[in-house]
């Protein structure tokens, strides 16, 4: 059921990327699926698509699909997103009341050409952790410091 509800909503996406919001989280959702091509395309077209230079700060639409917009920035959503998606979506964690190096899930997809997602110290209930997802691996390593 998961995954035919993610397919139907991501062949309906069109419309929607170059627009505010969400549109970070699209590769997540590819990536879940395994699609791997799709993830990265679903990444740049809703997220890097947004960046503008030359100090790289987060717009509210996408410069690709709307160069008529005038620029609005940062957009902090987008950053939003896309950090959910890289330490929570992508690794594949499932936040939850129980010790949070059980959060890890799910196999570990990301997008093509992507080999590892590593994040030196985060902090969770208080305390110093670290992640590490590595594309291909059963699940997601997140251990305390």
């Amino acid at each position: 059921m998961e995954r035919a509800t993610l397919r139907f909503y991501l062949d309906r996406v069109e419309p929607y990327i170059g627009q505010p919001m969400l549109c970070s989280l699209l590769g997540a959702w590819a990536a879940r699926l395994g699609d791997r091509d799709r993830a990265l395309e679903l990444l740049q077209r809703g997220y890097a698509d947004y960046i503008n230079e030359p100090f790289r700060e987060t717009d509210e639409f996408s410069r690709t699909r709307h160069p008529e917009r005038p620029r609005v920035g940062p957009m902090t959503a987008h950053l939003g997103g896309f950090l959910t998606t890289l330490m929570v979506g992508l690794p594949g964690l499932r936040i939850g009341p129980e010790d949070a190096c059980r959060w890890p899930q799910r196999p570990v997809v990301l997008p093509a050409g992507w080999r590892s997602i590593e994040v030196e110290r985060l902090w969770l209930r208080g305390r110093p952790a670290r992640l590490r997802a590595e594309h291909g691996a059963e699940r997601s390593e997140l251990a305390f410091t």
